[in-house]
């Protein structure tokens, strides 16, 4: 729902597509989309632009939106900026299936510098932050506002700056015909 939703149906009509939007958890439209021809998903909004994805995604040419990564912490850790990787040592961080970790944070995690605990859904990684189970949620900002706001999580705060920021598409999927005249 919304208006990025009601924007792309719009689009649609006017490119002579009947367009339906469907939620569905971020992975398994990853996994759709890398399923090609195979699958049922046309197109899905937002991802971020990575080799990888290049391999069965055909990215629109204009960005949609800049995604901004941002950590959430409990407001009594006493930590109200966030200073780079450093100061990051230890923690235990929850990300979602299927998100872009950031570089920077990926390495330090091989490295054994702090542990990213893997969950299917962001609901479940803000109600751990909420009860102590991981020290920081690492994601994307518009999705954490929604939890902290759904949940009524008034003790739970973004810190600033952002870990990451960058452009988001519409991508379609390579795997169908049209996808080339679609993007265009």
């Amino acid at each position: 729902s919304g208006l990025a939703a009601r924007l792309r149906v719009g689009v649609g009509k006017r490119a002579g597509l009947d367009i339906t939007v469907k939620v569905l958890p971020f992975a398994r439209i990853d996994n759709e989309l890398k399923r090609g021809a195979a699958s049922n998903v046309a197109c899905a909004y937002a991802f971020s632009r990575t080799p990888e994805r290049e391999a069965y995604m055909l990215f629109g040419s204009v960005p949609v939106s800049v995604t901004s990564y941002v950590l959430y912490a409990k407001a009594g850790k006493g930590i109200a900026a966030y200073t780079g990787v450093d100061a990051l040592q230890g923690a235990r961080i929850g990300v979602r299936l299927a998100f872009r970790v950031p570089e920077a944070i990926k390495q330090a995690a091989e490295r054994g510098d702090m542990t990213l605990e893997t969950v299917n859904d962001d609901e479940l990684n803000f109600k751990k932050l909420s009860l102590g189970r991981v020290d920081y949620v690492l994601t994307n900002q518009d999705v954490g506002e929604t939890m902290v706001r759904r949940l009524q999580l008034a003790d739970i705060k973004a810190l600033r700056p952002a870990v990451e920021e960058f452009p988001t598409f519409v991508v379609f999927n390579k795997g169908l015909e049209n996808a080339v005249a679609w993007r265009n």
